[in-house]
């Protein structure tokens, strides 16, 4: 829910706005806005499952690489990760598969039109919306909208099954290039020119702490904005504001004669 208010308050009218200035016609509720927001919801799945996958990588391993001459870059990208590559791949698959089951935000930022396009700036909806959508109420179990129900969660079935498949197929052909040693070693110790070689592995070295620096900044900055607008937009919801109005009636007005009669009263035209 918090997403979900996060990209129909925030996310989806700066779409909207920035892409009027360049010309394009951004909907409301848009898949893009969608999109984004469940990336970032699925950021921390996926992070913190391949951490703990990657730190259960035997530190012989470590050991061995940097015995070798390695750099931390090199290590990782050539022995953690390889190593650790099953687990990350489930984590993503894991990641994926909530955000392909994902609701609330879908609803919230990109509408319950079922639009079938690939365009990204217009309102969509996803399997999962349109099976809730098609079983409100009470259907017969052989109406139109239940079969459409169950054929969509055949389809959803499927997709995730390929997803599984194709992860399964990546992991083993990576393995198997692993095992052969196709990869590229981090250094070429009979090549004469081995002092340019270092100086491009430990300029390779800065660049990728750079880029872990980069994308930390980046996901610190995201958090503030995310933090900001639902700290901004939701504060006065704690609080509860009365009105209070003075309002003066003339007896004339309401009873003329003076009876005290509730009948002529609330006859009474307060206008």
């Amino acid at each position: 829910v918090v997403y979900g208010f996060f990209a129909a308050l925030t996310v989806a009218p700066f779409l909207r706005d920035n892409g009027a200035l360049i010309g394009l016609d951004v909907s409301s509720e848009s898949a893009l806005a969608a999109g984004l927001v469940m990336g970032v919801m699925i950021i921390p799945f996926v992070s913190s499952l391949s951490d703990d996958v990657m730190s259960q990588v035997p530190k012989s391993l470590r050991d061995g690489s940097y015995g070798l001459g390695a750099t931390k870059s090199e290590t990782i990208r050539h022995v953690i990760f390889p190593a650790a590559l099953p687990g990350i791949v489930g984590a993503v698959l894991l990641a994926v598969s909530r955000a392909i089951g994902e609701t609330m935000i879908v609803v919230m930022a990109a509408g319950l039109a079922a639009n079938m396009t690939v365009n990204p700036l217009q309102a969509v909806t996803t399997v999962t919306v349109q099976i809730v959508t098609l079983l409100v109420g009470d259907q017969e179990f052989d109406s139109a909208k239940t079969l459409s129900a169950f054929a969509l969660g055949l389809a959803l079935f499927l997709i995730t099954l390929g997803l599984n498949v194709f992860a399964l197929k990546f992991v083993q052909k990576y393995r198997e290039k692993v095992i052969s040693g196709n990869l590229r070693k981090p250094v070429d110790w009979d090549s004469p020119k081995i002092s340019r070689q270092i100086k491009k592995r430990y300029a390779a070295e800065r660049r990728f702490k750079m880029y872990g620096l980069s994308a930390i900044a980046i996901a610190l900055m995201a958090l503030v904005v995310l933090a900001y607008s639902i700290g901004s937009k939701g504060y006065s919801a704690f609080f509860q504001t009365y009105v209070q109005v003075e309002v003066f009636f003339d007896p004339a007005m309401i009873d003329p004669d003076g009876t005290g009669d509730p009948a002529v009263i609330g006859k009474a035209n307060f206008v």
